[in-house]
């Protein structure tokens, strides 16, 4: 192992992590997406409705 095999290694490490990183990043965004759109759906059909006369 030279230093040239250990700067490959150290990028490569790095690059795996950017890659977590953004990994992760997306998830929690789909995740936040999907619950915000099945909080919000409903109320802005609620909102959009007139309330439902019962006789």
């Amino acid at each position: 192992m030279n230093q040239g095999d250990l700067d490959m290694n150290e990028m490569t490490l790095n690059k795996s992590a950017a890659l977590f990183q953004t990994g992760i990043a997306s998830i929690l965004l789909v995740v936040a997406t999907a619950t915000s759109l099945r909080v919000g759906l409903p109320a802005l059909l609620q909102v959009n409705q007139p309330p439902v006369q019962t006789a």
